[in-house]
C-alpha cells in the first residue's frame, strides 16, 4: 500500500517536543499506527498496541504495573481505548516525571467518553485527530485553503486566473473514493464491499467499547445521516425512523461522533450562546463511506439526473476537507452554517481572527450563474462589514469574478490553490 506523508505529523512532533502526553485519536483505518509508528522511530520509541492480545491482557490484569515497567519513555501505546484501566496510572507517572514526549497514544475512539477512562489528563496531554486522508495528501501537495484565501482577501479578481483539469467526473470519483487508505487503493466494486465491512465492524464491535447499543439501530442513525449528508441533524427525525426517543437519538449520535464516523458543523451566530442552540449540520466524515450508505455510486452520479444528488455529497466533500485543512492551516478559524428563519441560507461560513468571515457555497453544476449568489449577498447584507468574500465552489473548470467580494471557483481549489 502507499505510504502517504500526512500533514499532521509536525504537529504531532511539536506537540511531543513539550507536553508528557500526546493522544492521536480518529476513526478506524485513517492510518494513525503508521503516523504513531513514524513518529516513534523518529524518538526512539518503544511501540506497544493494544490490539495485541498478550499486551491488552498485561495491561488490564496490572495497569499501575504495566505503566511502571514502561520506565521513563518515549512510548508508543497503540489503541489505548482498548484499555482504559492504563489512563489513571499514567497520569500518576505523568505527576511524577512531567518530562515532555513520554507518551504517544492513539486511539480509534474518543477517551473522554470512555468507560473506565478515569481522568481526562487535563493539562498532561494534547489532542490531535488525524481524519482520513485529504486531496492534498492524496496528490503530494499542502493543501491549505484558508490561508491562500486570507492573503488575497483584497484582491480577490487575481484569483480569475485560477484554472484546473479536474473535471466534474473527476470529483465524482474523489467523493466516492473517499480518504480512506484501504478503500482508496480499490476499484468501485471492491470497496463498496470494503465499505459495507467497515461499517459493520465498527457498530458491532467497537461502538460497544463505548457501551451497549443494538448494532442495527445504530446502523440506521449512521445511515440516515448519510442520507442527509450535510444537512441539518434534527433528531427527532432520527428519533422517528430509528424507532426511539428522542435522548437515545442523541446518544446514538454522540457515540458516532465518539468513533469520529460523523462531524457537526455549527450554526454561525455573534453570540456562543445562540451557536449552541441552533441545529448544527451533520456529515459522515469519509465521504466515500458517505456515498455508500446512501447507496450512491460514480455512474448514477454522472447521469443526467445525478446532479441532484451529488450536491449533498459534494457539499459534505468540501466541509470535510476544510475540517482536515484545520487541524494543520497556517491560519486558525472556525467552520459554520448560515442559516436564517426565512429560509436564506449559506453552506459554509469560515470565520478567522478578528471576526473576519468568508461565505462557501457549493454548487455540483459545471457553470455559475448571479442567482448562485444570492444566499451569500443575504448573509453578507446581514453580517455587514465583517463579511470578507463570497465564493461559488463548483465542478468547473474555471474562476470567474461576479462582482466585488464574489467569485466562482472550481472546487479543486481545495488542494491546487497555493497561499
Amino acid at each position: 500500500m502507499t505510504v502517504y506523508e500526512r500533514h499532521l505529523e509536525p504537529r504531532v512532533l511539536e506537540a511531543l517536543g513539550d507536553t508528557p502526553v500526546v493522544t492521536l485519536q480518529g476513526s478506524r483505518q485513517t492510518g494513525k499506527s503508521t503516523l504513531a509508528a513514524k513518529v516513534g522511530e523518529q524518538l526512539g520509541a518503544r511501540i506497544y498496541t493494544m490490539d495485541d492480545a498478550a499486551t491488552r491482557g498485561a495491561a488490564q490484569a496490572d495497569p499501575t504495573g504495566f505503566i511502571q515497567a514502561l520506565g521513563g519513555g518515549p512510548v508508543v501505546l497503540d489503541e489505548v481505548q482498548r484499555t482504559p484501566e492504563v489512563i489513571l496510572p499514567i497520569k500518576a507517572s505523568i505527576d511524577r516525571d512531567r518530562r515532555p514526549g513520554r507518551f504517544l497514544l492513539t486511539g480509534s475512539a474518543d477517551l473522554l467518553r470512555m468507560p473506565g477512562a478515569q481522568d481526562s489528563l487535563a493539562g498532561r496531554a494534547e489532542t490531535l485527530t488525524l481524519n482520513p486522508l485529504s486531496q492534498g495528501e492524496l496528490t503530494g501537495r499542502h493543501d491549505d485553503l484558508v490561508s491562500a484565501l486570507w492573503a488575497r482577501l483584497t484582491s480577490l479578481t487575481d484569483l480569475t486566473d485560477f484554472t484546473t483539469a479536474v473535471t466534474r467526473a473527476d470529483l465524482v470519483h474523489r467523493a466516492c473514493a473517499g480518504g480512506l487508505p484501504e478503500a482508496t487503493a480499490r476499484t468501485d466494486r471492491r470497496r463498496s464491499s470494503w465499505f459495507e465491512d467497515y461499517a459493520e465492524r465498527l457498530v458491532r464491535r467497537d461502538a460497544q467499547d463505548l457501551g451497549q447499543t443494538p448494532p442495527a439501530r445504530l446502523r440506521a442513525a449512521l445511515d440516515l445521516v448519510a442520507a442527509n449528508q450535510a444537512g441539518e441533524l434534527v433528531m427527532a427525525h432520527i428519533a422517528r425512523h430509528v424507532g426511539i426517543a428522542e435522548t437515545t437519538a442523541r446518544s446514538y449520535v454522540d457515540r458516532l461522533r465518539s468513533l469520529f464516523l460523523i462531524q457537526s458543523i455549527a450554526a454561525w451566530s455573534r453570540s456562543p450562546t445562540s451557536r449552541q442552540i441552533k441545529k448544527p449540520k451533520a456529515l459522515v466524515t469519509d465521504s466515500g463511506l458517505a456515498a455508500h450508505l446512501a447507496d450512491l455510486t460514480e455512474e448514477e452520479l454522472l447521469s443526467p439526473l445525478g446532479v441532484n444528488q451529488f450536491g449533498p455529497l459534494l457539499e459534505g466533500f468540501v466541509a470535510a476537507e476544510l475540517l482536515r485543512q484545520q487541524t494543520w492551516s497556517a491560519s486558525r478559524f472556525r467552520l459554520s452554517h448560515y442559516r436564517e428563519s426565512g429560509g436564506q441560507e449559506v453552506d459554509l461560513l469560515i470565520t478567522g481572527p478578528g471576526g473576519a468571515v468568508v461565505g462557501i457555497e457549493v454548487k455540483a453544476t459545471v457553470t455559475v450563474t448571479a442567482h448562485h449568489f444570492a444566499g451569500l449577498r443575504r448573509c453578507a447584507e446581514r453580517i455587514g462589514d465583517d463579511f470578507k468574500a463570497g465564493i461559488v465552489m463548483y465542478a468547473g473548470d474555471q474562476a470567474w469574478s461576479f462582482g466585488a467580494g464574489l467569485l466562482a471557483l472550481p472546487v479543486s481549489a481545495l488542494w491546487e490553490l497555493q497561499a
